[in-house]
Formats: C-alpha cells, sequence, structure tokens
C-alpha cells in the first residue's frame, strides 16, 4: 500500500511539472522572454507528450506540427483585446471568417471576444484533435477538448479583464497583468486538456 501511495504521489508530481511547463511555454510563445524560436516551443513541448503516453516516435513530430498549424494559421490579439480592453474589433485582423460569423457582435466587444475566441480555440485545439482522431480514433474526450475546453479560451481574458478592472487600454499595467495572466492560464488548461485526452485513448 505505501508503495502504491509513493507512485500516486510521483504520478501527480510530474503531472504538476508537465502543466507547470506547458504553461511556461504558452506564455514564452506570447512573448515572456526573447527566445529563439520562442512560438516553436510550446507546439513541440505538446507533441513530445505522445511519448509518455506510449504512441510511436513519429507522432511526436505529426503532432508538433499540427499544434504549431493551430497556433499559428490565424492571429488573436485583435480578440483578446475585444474580450479583456472591450477594445472596437478591426474586421480585417485574425481570422477574417471567425470575424464573419461574429460580426453581429462588433458593437458589443466584450461578447465578440468572448465568441470569436472560443471560435478560434477550436482552431488550434481542433488541428490537433482532429490528428489524434485519424490516429487513434474519436471519442468524448476529443470531442470535449475540441469544443469545450476552447470556450475557456475565451472566457478567461474576459473573466480576469473584468477581475483586473481593466479598459484603459491595452499599455496600462493592470491591462497586461490580465493578459500575461491569460496566457498562462490557457497554458495550464490547454496542457492538462490535453494530457487528459491522451490518458484517453489507445493506439
Amino acid at each position: 500500500m505505501g508503495t502504491g501511495l509513493k507512485k500516486d504521489s510521483r504520478t501527480w508530481i510530474w503531472r504538476v511539472i508537465i502543466i507547470a511547463l506547458g504553461a511556461l511555454l504558452n506564455r514564452i510563445r506570447g512573448g515572456l522572454w526573447d527566445v529563439w524560436n520562442k512560438k516553436l516551443w510550446y507546439p513541440l513541448f505538446l507533441g513530445l507528450l505522445m511519448l509518455g503516453y506510449n504512441f510511436p516516435w513519429w507522432t511526436v513530430i505529426v503532432l508538433a506540427g499540427l499544434w504549431y498549424l493551430g497556433q499559428q494559421i490565424y492571429g488573436w490579439g485583435n480578440y483578446f483585446g475585444a474580450a479583456i480592453f472591450g477594445k472596437k474589433p478591426d474586421k480585417n485582423e485574425d481570422c477574417k471568417w471567425i470575424n464573419a460569423i461574429c460580426w453581429s457582435l462588433a458593437d458589443k466587444p466584450f461578447k465578440y471576444g468572448i465568441v470569436t475566441l472560443w471560435l478560434r480555440g477550436i482552431v488550434w485545439n481542433g488541428c490537433a484533435g482532429l490528428g489524434l482522431m485519424f490516429l487513434a480514433g474519436m471519442n468524448e474526450r476529443l470531442w470535449a477538448f475540441i469544443c469545450l475546453l476552447s470556450v475557456f479560451f475565451g472566457l478567461i481574458p474576459y473573466m480576469l479583464g473584468r477581475a483586473f478592472g481593466c479598459g484603459l487600454g491595452p499599455n496600462d499595467d493592470q491591462s497586461k497583468d490580465a493578459w500575461n495572466l491569460s496566457e498562462i492560464l490557457w497554458g495550464v488548461l490547454q496542457t492538462m486538456g490535453w494530457c487528459w485526452v491522451l490518458e484517453g485513448v489507445g493506439i
């Protein structure tokens, strides 16, 4: 029994380390430090997690590439600005098809930011999720990861923007703190969600 408890403790310690590392790398991707190829390390890290769940080595390359694609295919700074600051959206920024779908909310920037970030989160999570689907099949965890987790991509910056009392624009310290913490918390949830999905599938 003692051995089992020690094993469980080690498992949880590793999970905390992995989640903390994911949060840090996502914040580095967002510009925490000026490091070489800062956009590369977070998707590579998420791809490398495949090895911890007994997937073949080549899946690391495939999934890291898909994570990178989902991350880089469109921007989301305009959506964060709307959700955190209540900034008026620009129809030509970030993803034009998401803008077109949500433009009826443009005069309500906070709502616009939440919904557009949710859709942008589906694109980000969906690239890797669909790749994993072809490897291991679709299941409830994968659906939840792609669709439900992505809701938080919109809610986190909105809730932190309100909690920090933002609205003075992107240059005040409170707004910077809300933006930074949003990226950290999104890294936590995205890494947790990805590990949860990988635990529930086999190949």
